[in-house]
């Protein structure tokens, strides 16, 4: 079930206010824990954690400058970071077809440009095996992504921490 038909019928009468307001914050607390998943895997993720051992210290810098102009840092909470990408991501929501798992992918897919597309793509299969069967809302999938680009600069944090880059 998703937010505009809990809308319709709380509008219609079938649902009350409290019931409707429980409703819709149960799928948000669903898609929060689904993202927050997603953030565990990305840092977990060998095949990702190899492509960022790959990045020189100007591509770090430019990737969290690039995640910073999104509003994501490593500290950031999934809620504070899907609020802030979700202008950029109902664009491609409303664009998108097909299922939730498509969307998910298109939305990854688009975030970002140049060298962070590229560190998403590997990104896309995991955020899509983390989303339930119930995430098919437009803040579900803008929470996936949230949890992704969250996972994403915890990786580079952990980068720019490692004694390679000369930091202890």
């Amino acid at each position: 079930m998703n937010k505009e038909f809990l809308k319709m019928q709380k509008t219609a009468g079938l649902i009350t206010e409290s019931q409707y307001k429980k409703l819709v914050e149960n799928e948000d607390t669903q898609a929060i824990t689904a993202a927050e998943k997603v953030e565990d895997k990305v840092v977990a993720d060998p095949k990702l954690e190899q492509a960022v051992e790959k990045l020189t210290p100007e591509q770090i810098a430019q990737l969290k400058k690039e995640l910073a102009n999104l509003g994501v840092t490593a500290s950031s909470s999934v809620k504070d970071v899907a609020n802030k990408i979700e202008p950029k991501i109902e664009e491609v929501l409303n664009e998108a077809e097909g299922d939730a798992k498509q969307k998910v992918a298109s939305a990854l897919s688009t975030i970002g440009g140049g060298l962070m597309k590229s560190l998403l793509i590997p990104i896309i299969p995991v955020a899509i095996g983390s989303a339930g069967v119930g995430v098919a809302t437009g803040f579900a999938i803008t929470a996936l992504t949230a949890g992704a680009l969250i996972g994403l600069a915890k990786l580079l944090g952990e980068k720019e921490g490692s004694t390679e880059s000369g930091n202890y």
